[in-house]
């Protein structure tokens, strides 16, 4: 027996025809037959012109989705959201149903303001926690634990950072996931993660190893000794730092040891705190890996303590690596401090610098 909303095939999650597994999310499965009218206009606007690369992988997305899966690996600040802009606009005019699945509610918010921006005739709508009243629209922006909702809904779907917790090594999530679309999946993310490349349906790999700018990825700092803080301190006092610890315990108590601001899951003023760290040229904010993943700080210098806690995995790393340079910074540097050898950091180290290598042949093609 199989589980037609997650998928679930264990004899142990049944009861009788019930699934257990997911018994508790089928109240809100909507009618997958709802006469939502798709718009008519589906024009883009950019604050910017897209690079010759970006607008390759822009049309091979179009390209390949149609008949298989597309897996997108894209270095952090690629600009991968715009890279997808076609793939929605494509799709619209098809009169097709289209979905963006990210993990964290706080990016679903930011995503959505920012397409419904860009795609000012079409109707975006956020469905996450909080915002649920209305679930229909050209194109829908949602967190991958509402996609229970939309049992075999979708002709296209748009899975962003499958890496990253919770979607990361969940199967009822995966199984939600595949239920929601009849057609095929792109996903995307900094890392090729083979474990989750082996449960899709042969995907089309691609590959994006440039940032607009076309500079080299930053390569993160290895620092043995804690001692060596204060020197590094002591060069960038004038700057902006994140500093990025394993626990929300620990940033909680270097916020009170330091009497600096901390950002965790379990702060009920994140989103001020971080909209202030925004406006900083200088300062410090403690966090976890909440803000490994979609936000951007402008000239910003990047640190992660004890970077050997199992916390930080490859992707992980990868990510945080990614908050420096973004956009229009002009300076910023990443360190990592671990007192122990650990091949997660390694691995993420070694990955960027291939990565560059790769960038350059891109750059500079043997004739």
């Amino acid at each position: 027996m199989i589980c037609k909303i997650c998928l679930a095939d264990d004899p142990k999650y049944f009861v009788g025809t019930i699934c257990r597994r997911c018994i508790h999310l089928h109240y809100g499965v909507i009618d997958k037959d709802h006469d939502y009218l798709i718009g008519d206009k589906s024009e883009y606007r950019l604050s910017f012109e897209m690079n010759k690369y970006q607008i390759d992988i822009a049309h091979k997305i179009v390209k390949y989705i149609e008949k298989q899966d597309v897996f997108l690996e894209a270095v952090c600040g690629a600009g991968k959201t715009e890279m997808c802009y076609e793939l929605l606009k494509d799709t619209v005019e098809k009169k097709k149903r289209i979905a963006w699945a990210i993990p964290r509610r706080q990016v679903v918010l930011e995503l959505k303001e920012r397409i419904q921006s860009n795609f000012r005739d079409l109707k975006v709508v956020a469905v996450c926690e909080g915002f649920t009243d209305d679930v229909y629209g050209d194109i829908v922006i949602c967190t991958t634990h509402q996609l229970y909702r939309y049992h075999q809904y979708f002709d296209v779907l748009i899975v962003d950072e499958p890496d990253a917790f919770p979607f990361n090594n969940d199967p009822l999530l995966l199984g939600l996931m595949k239920s929601s679309v009849k057609g095929n999946v792109l996903f995307m993310s900094a890392t090729k993660d083979d474990a989750l490349i082996s449960k899709l349906n042969n995907p089309k790999h691609l590959i994006m190893p440039l940032r607009p700018n076309l500079k080299p990825l930053p390569i993160p700092e290895l620092k043995r000794s804690y001692l060596s803080i204060f020197h590094e301190y002591a060069k960038i006092s004038q700057e902006k730092l994140l500093i990025f610890v394993p626990t929300i315990q620990l940033a909680r108590k270097l916020s009170q040891y330091l009497r600096i601001p901390c950002v965790t899951s379990k702060s009920e003023d994140k989103e001020s705190l971080i909209e202030s760290f925004h406006k900083k040229t200088k300062g410090i904010l403690i966090t976890t890996t909440i803000l490994e993943r979609g936000v951007t700080f402008k000239d910003c210098y990047v640190w992660v303590f004890e970077a050997h806690h199992p916390i930080f995995d490859v992707s992980s790393l990868t990510q945080i690596c990614g908050r420096v340079l973004r956009g229009s910074s002009t300076k910023g540097a990443c360190i990592f401090f671990s007192t122990q050898k650990c091949k997660e950091v390694e691995r993420c180290i070694e990955n960027l610098k291939q990565t560059n290598i790769l960038a350059q042949s891109v750059l500079n093609p043997k004739i």
